[in-house]
């Protein structure tokens, strides 16, 4: 009877013993769940991989597009305008009227073209300030894309003005394809125009 009261006991501590051995583990594997969960990250793929993108690449624009704002012609010439107002068949006239109003110069022209595609332009200006003389070259021309045109001599009529930034020139000069039309002098709005 003490015999198996005996080995009862001794099953007993032996079952307690597996199963204080059982419960070990899971103990233990909770403590590695905890060093796995801060441990872990050595199991886990790497998060500081290379993000930032370089910066340095030029991302600046040029500022400097602007378009120079000296004047033209410079030497005194403040600024300048030139529009044709009319063209008709006409008589093919080739005249100008010079004004001077105080420091600008106004032209008030017709020029003469071959045909009903002619227009006119301003040529080229040529102003010395020294000597108080300004030439002014006005022409005529066909665009290049002119189809149709009109068989007849036209009359193009135009209006210029030059403003300079002192007192206007002393004689002023119009010159029609490269040929003098007018001339004056500066006090005297009368011109000397030649007809074509």
């Amino acid at each position: 009877m003490r015999r198996r009261a005996l080995l009862r006991a001794t099953a007993l501590a032996g079952v307690a013993g597996f199963a204080g051995c059982t419960t070990d583990g899971p103990n233990d594997d909770d403590g590695g769940d905890g060093g796995a969960g801060g441990g872990g990250g050595g199991d886990q793929s790497p998060t500081d991989s290379p993000t930032d993108t370089p910066t340095d690449a030029p991302t600046d624009s040029p500022t400097d597009e602007k378009s120079p704002t000296r004047t033209p012609m410079g030497n005194g010439i403040v600024s300048e305008s030139f529009e044709v107002t009319a063209r008709d068949c006409g008589k093919g006239k080739n005249t100008v009227d010079i004004d001077f109003d105080g420091t600008a110069v106004s032209l008030d022209g017709v020029i003469d073209g071959s045909n009903g595609c002619y227009r006119a332009e301003q040529g080229s200006i040529e102003y010395d300030p020294e000597e108080g003389r300004l030439h002014v070259n006005v022409r005529a021309y066909e665009p290049e894309d002119a189809e149709m045109c009109t068989q007849c001599i036209v009359d193009i009529e135009y209006e210029a003005r030059y403003v300079f930034e002192g007192e206007a020139p002393e004689s002023v000069t119009v010159a029609h394809d490269g040929r003098d039309i007018a001339s004056a002098a500066h006090g005297s709005s009368s011109v000397s125009s030649t007809p074509n």
